[in-house]
């Protein structure tokens, strides 16, 4: 290991251009330095659920949008933000049925709902976009209600495609 891996003076270890990015709420002690550092979520999504537009329903609701495209998006990229939107919820990814889950919710969400929750899930609020991002709170609600309504269904439609592919197989070995 080289020897600087390690600071050998008082100094922050926090990135003046980490810093800049403005997702950290950082407590500095008397001297000026970092004691502590927190990252805060500044997305549209957080925002409408501070203000009370959406609820942790609607969160869940987001987090399984973002498990089942990064499911279907998996071999080509991954999204941090998304990532973090997972694993926050405790979710874990369940292959090809997320893939299919996502598919299917792709051909009933209208690129208007798809559009606002994209959008709620990646944008950050910011202090120029905030009076709009406010002004449409209503279309974001509209979006997630409709997402809230479509995931139950097509949980319930896969699971009864997986149950009778079962079925299936058990009815061919039984036969045989």
């Amino acid at each position: 290991m080289h020897q600087d891996a390690y600071p050998t003076k008082r100094e922050n270890l926090i990135s003046n251009w980490r810093l800049r990015k403005g997702d950290l709420d950082v407590s500095r002690d008397a001297a000026g330095y970092i004691n502590q550092a927190n990252v805060t979520d500044r997305t549209i999504l957080a925002y409408l659920i501070e203000i009370r537009a959406l609820d942790y329903g609607h969160l869940s609701a987001a987090a399984t949008y973002a498990l089942w495209q990064h499911a279907f998006r998996k071999p080509f990229f991954a999204e941090p933000r998304k990532i973090y939107l997972i694993e926050l919820l405790g979710q874990s990814e369940n292959g090809s049925f997320d893939e299919s889950a996502y598919r299917m919710l792709l051909r009933r969400l209208d690129r208007y709902h798809q559009d606002a929750i994209e959008r709620a899930i990646s944008d950050d609020v910011t202090p120029s976009n905030r009076d709009g991002v406010y002004a449409a709170r209503f279309k974001y609600l509209s979006a997630f209600d409709f997402l809230l309504r479509l995931i139950p269904q097509i949980e319930d439609e896969l699971h009864a495609i997986h149950d009778a592919a079962n079925k299936a197989k058990e009815n061919a070995c039984h036969a045989s």
